[in-house]
């Protein structure tokens, strides 16, 4: 029972300026925070959430919520995140072999029914190959997919294609839960590590441009590096 209201838990944004509506059926607790309330079972595909497309692949970016300037809150005693999962085909992935390929790894938790989260997630792309060859990988973690036969993860396919996101994304797992992600109160949310798993730095809990997310990451690399 715990875990399955940590993972309806997981589609409640707490702002509007994160823009995900998706929440429990809780009308009275939704109307008192300010927010709209979808059943969980909502037959519309989770990309048609106010998330709009233009020529079939150019994102909507009214509405993006945009820091210019990522306070990076840097910690000396993070906690290390240890967890298992799989990917979208199923394939066994290890927190610890993971996290070793990079330097910095950047963990952002998204969902399919989060037009912010979806809104980024080009940008998030392009920063994965760009800072391929700085010792820098990013890794989604999709909040609302437990099965790589679900409806939600079919829809994580498709966003993934449009957004060109091609970076590994996992299916959300009981160790994630119990790791990091039952402390997840909205969603996007962005968490740096290092090789060993560390926690480098203050959760980011929101959606950036490129060019925001680029000058957080540069801090976060610098910081290793010293």
């Amino acid at each position: 029972m715990r875990k399955l209201t940590v993972i309806i838990s997981l589609i409640m944004c707490a702002l509007l300026v994160f823009g995900c509506a998706k929440a429990p059926e809780q009308p009275s607790d939704a109307a008192s925070a300010g927010q709209e309330a979808s059943k969980p079972d909502d037959p519309e595909p989770a990309i048609d959430s106010g998330f709009t497309w233009d020529n079939g692949g150019e994102e909507d970016m009214e509405g993006h919520i945009i820091y210019p300037d990522i306070q990076v809150k840097f910690k000396e005693d993070g906690r290390v995140l240890e967890f298992t999962g799989e990917d979208l085909s199923g394939n066994a992935v290890d927190s610890k072999e993971f996290f070793a390929k990079a330097k910095v790894t950047m963990i952002n938790v998204w969902g399919t029914f989060c037009s912010p989260c979806i809104m980024e997630m080009p940008d998030l792309g392009e920063l994965s190959r760009e800072y391929a060859d700085k010792d820098f990988q990013v890794i989604g973690i999709i909040s609302d997919a437990r099965s790589a036969d679900s409806d939600e993860s079919k829809a994580a396919v498709d966003i993934i294609e449009r957004t060109k996101a091609d970076y590994t994304h996992l299916l959300l797992s009981d160790s994630m839960i119990d790791s990091f992600v039952s402390e997840i109160y909205a969603i996007p949310t962005t968490i740096f590590v290092d090789s060993t798993g560390k926690v480098l730095c203050s959760t980011i809990v929101g959606s950036n441009a490129k060019d925001s997310w680029a000058g957080a990451v540069d801090k976060v690399l610098e910081h290793v590096g010293e």
